[in-house]
């Protein structure tokens, strides 16, 4: 783990040991992949809903372009009443690029775990937009990577 990380991991030692839930808002832009993940893992709705902006854009496949938070988190309802309940994931491989003050791309790995916890390859990976809020950054813009590789059109 990087050490700029350890503030964060200590935070959340804490808070976990003091039974404190933990933030669904991210304090700053490096603790985005952990609030998708902590969202994903509860499989629920109302987690989702607490990550993303009101007019966020999110793209889940190849062609699927979903406008605006409730589009969105009903999406991933769904997904987390079928395939995704039985999913957990993990947060990996963490970049920020910080735009300006208040506007943060966001890059990291998101394997999916099988039931003793290890990474199942090939895994996803996801790029975020963050923005800073009042209440804390959350994301305006995300697209999940599938897993394979992408083939060029032939010529």
């Amino acid at each position: 783990m990087k050490s700029h990380y350890a503030p964060v991991v200590r935070l959340l030692l804490t808070l976990l040991v003091a039974g404190a839930p933990i933030p669904s808002v991210a304090s700053g832009p490096e603790d985005i992949a952990m609030t998708f993940v902590q969202a994903w893992n509860s499989h629920d709705k109302g987690q989702f809903a607490k990550i993303f902006i009101a007019n966020a854009y999110w793209v889940p496949g190849v062609g699927i372009r979903l406008d605006g938070r409730e589009a969105i988190v009903n999406d991933l309802a769904l997904a987390h009443t079928t395939w995704a309940k039985l999913t957990t994931m993990k947060a990996s491989d963490v970049v920020v690029r910080q735009l300006s003050p208040d506007v943060a791309v966001v890059l990291f790995n998101v394997p999916f775990l099988d039931k003793n916890g290890k990474a199942v390859e090939p895994g996803n990976a996801l790029i975020i937009v963050a923005v800073k809020e009042s209440e804390g950054w959350r994301i305006a813009v995300g697209q999940l990577t599938k897993p394979g590789q992408t083939k060029s059109p032939s010529r």
